[in-house]
């Protein structure tokens, strides 16, 4: 019995011994170009190959079967980029290990590789000393290989408080001096074997550097010369340039791709067992990204290798598809995706994660992306925050008929959409329109559709507001408006839009209870008023003044502008008879009489000046008399003349009055 159990115990540690030495899968890897006969040179080669799911560690093994060192530049859920040293024309494997293993680091031999960390501290990098003691505790770095210093921003993360170190082999023609320049956001120092040629310390701008002013000579032998760039950046934005001139030269010239010594692309087969049959396999990319302010988009696409029948995806967030090979995601994350075909299954981590070297994409292309992903909702779904990307980049792609189909969509999921995009959402499909040309009433019966179907209390919060706000502002319906308020509860309102709230309240209180009572509300607001010194208030002062301009010119929207930014600035400015006169004339022109009727009213509360007054109800007169409502028409008439009988204005009341018993006579 002690026998059999030695055995056992030896069989399984021998197994587990074995079972860490012999790979369960490889690619076969080779480098581009052709080996030049003689030519034992080598140089970097870089490698991008996906790692199947339940592997852990990768050896690359060259043709005599011995190990050859590699380094991993950035790793992406199951994609890994890294580099080792090659020649054109060389056939190697790269094998793959159920257990983690530690490798040995392959040193750089060429190329230009860009590394960058990230660090979290105020840091003014004044000397190539702070520079490296900033990089060596500003973990760990990620990176690739780049044909120049010509950066505009960091492809790896965010510009701010990002440290990036380029460094490489430049191949010098013929025995020179050289000058060496540097231009950056923030420090940058350029090293030539080891020695700072041109260096720029410090925070600042780039603006200066592009003139050539920081700069250092060297003189260089024909041949290999180690080069360095290192930036330390700590603003938004992220610019690094690295230039050089000889003494005929005239001007700089940004270091070009062929100085640096090359780096050589390999290339990965298909993966395959032990025995070299190929196994179901595929690649991915995250191709593009369509970022919308706070909501992002992402496309995966993926190359299916060596299956057989359909492929069927399983993407790793729930959803289930038959053959089509590009998926969209909403979130960023690793997501365990399966490929299964009839001879089998392969899985990897595909890792969504914000591009930040992405261009900004056409809108056409954008609206393409956006009609995809739709087809997807329709088919096998998406995750819960696409309801609310893809609800706003309607809007903002202005997608018409597309906004149309998903309005389903949007009031089934609003819970899952925040609710400023769902109003959004509304207003632009729904509302628009019908309030340039006010038809309120069909708006009210849409707002009150759309409210029976939103179940988000915040989306509803909002929503009520608006229409409360449609209620009085547009419509002068003060007792249904204030019904509607009082059934809104405060605390769902955001925080950006409580001001809303409370001025609503406020002017609601100045028709149903007077100037003082509403004036005793808008001292409670938050007013920028309070805050403002000398210079503001002249400002304030010419936006009036640009108002008056624009009137004059009759530029009506740019005078609404104005307007509204001095409202939201100061919102107790609602209480002034003569903005409140003005933008009521501005929305007449703009071809909304029924607001501007409403902003006259208002005139009228808030104790304007017998002028003012008088001009206020002019202007209602004449709005009564268009829609034939004569008994009304005459009481503003009538104010003006008791009020104001000796003005322009009582000269006009008096012969539209008379105009008025004329056509009453002849009916």
């Amino acid at each position: 019995m002690k026998y059999m159990i030695f055995i056992f115990c030896l069989t399984a540690a021998l197994t587990q011994i074995f079972a860490t030495a012999i790979p369960d899968s490889y690619r076969e890897i080779t480098i581009a170009g052709k080996r030049v006969p003689g030519d034992n040179s080598k140089n970097s080669a870089k490698l991008t190959f996906f790692m199947p799911d339940e592997v852990k560690s990768a050896r690359l093994i060259d043709s005599g079967g011995q190990e050859r060192s590699i380094t991993v530049l950035m790793r992406l859920g199951s994609q890994v980029l890294v580099f080792f040293d090659g020649s054109p024309g060389e056939e190697l494997s790269i094998e793959f290990y159920r257990e983690a293993e530690n490798r040995k680091s392959a040193e750089q031999i060429s190329g230009l590789l860009h590394l960058v960390k990230r660090f979290n501290t105020d840091t003014v990098v004044n000397n190539i000393e702070d520079f490296r003691k900033l990089w060596d505790v500003s973990g760990t770095p990620v990176g690739g290989f780049t044909k120049k210093v010509f950066s505009g921003g960091n492809p790896y993360s965010q510009n701010l408080n990002s440290i990036h170190i380029y460094k490489g082999f430049i191949d010098i023609s013929n025995d020179d001096n050289y000058t060496f320049y540097t231009a950056s956001t923030d420090a940058s120092f350029l090293l030539i074997d080891n020695k700072v040629v041109a260096a720029w310390p410090g925070k600042h701008w780039v603006g200066e550097g592009l003139f050539g002013m920081y700069n250092g000579a060297v003189k260089l032998t024909k041949g290999i010369h180690r080069f360095e760039y290192l930036h330390a950046n700590s603003q938004w934005s992220c610019f690094a340039i690295a230039a050089y001139s000889r003494p005929n030269d005239k001007n700089m010239t940004i270091i070009p791709d062929k100085m640096f010594t090359p780096v050589l692309d390999a290339a990965q087969g298909p993966l395959l067992d032990m025995q070299g049959h190929p196994l179901p396999d595929f690649s991915w990319q995250n191709e593009a990204m369509l970022d919308l302010e706070k909501f992002q988009m992402y496309r995966i696409v993926c190359k299916p290798a060596n299956i057989s029948g359909q492929a069927k995806w399983n993407w790793g967030d729930k959803t289930v598809q038959n053959n089509r090979s590009f998926h969209y995601y909403f979130i960023q994350g690793k997501y365990p995706a399966v490929l299964e075909s009839d001879n089998g299954r392969a899985v990897q981590q595909i890792e969504v994660a914000y591009r930040f070297d992405q261009q900004l994409i056409p809108d056409d292309e954008a609206v393409k992306m956006v009609s995809e992903a739709i087809d997807q909702e329709k088919t096998i779904g998406i995750q819960r925050e696409g309801y609310a990307f893809i609800t706003n980049a309607i809007i903002q792609l202005k997608m018409k008929k597309q906004a149309v189909e998903f309005y389903s969509k949007v009031l089934e999921k609003n819970n899952f959409i925040p609710p400023d995009v769902v109003l959004n959402y509304f207003q632009g499909l729904i509302l628009e329109d019908l309030l340039k040309i006010e038809k309120y009433e069909e708006v009210e019966k849409e707002f009150k559709r759309f409210l029976t179907q939103v179940k988000n209390p915040k989306c509803l919060a909002m929503s009520k507001l608006e229409y409360a706000r449609m209620l009085f502002y547009s419509m002068g319906r003060n007792a249904d408006a204030e019904k509607q308020l009082n059934e809104i509860e405060r605390k769902y309102i955001p925080f950006e839009s409580k001001q809303l709230f409370d001025i609503l309240h406020a002017d609601l209180a100045l028709f149903n209870k007077g100037f003082e009572e509403a004036s005793q509300l808008y001292d409670r607001l938050n007013s920028m008023s309070n805050k403002m010194d000398r210079q503001q208030k002249i400002m304030v002062s010419g936006m009036i003044i640009s108002i008056r301009n624009c009137m004059i010119t009759k530029k009506y929207d740019e005078a609404m502008i104005y307007i509204e930014q001095i409202e939201n600035s100061q919102p107790e400015s609602r209480l002034n008879p003569e903005l409140i006169l003005m933008k009521a004339k501005v929305l007449k022109n703009m071809g909304m009489p029924r607001r501007a009727a409403v902003c006259y009213e208002t005139v009228l509360k808030l104790n304007p000046a017998i002028l003012t007054a008088a001009a206020a109800n002019l202007e209602l007169a004449e709005f009564y008399c268009k829609s034939l409502q004569y008994r009304k028409a005459r009481e503003y008439l009538n104010n003006i003349l008791t009020e104001a009988p000796r003005s322009h204005e009582a000269v006009s009341a008096d012969r539209i009055i008379k105009s008025i018993a004329r056509k009453e006579d002849e009916k």
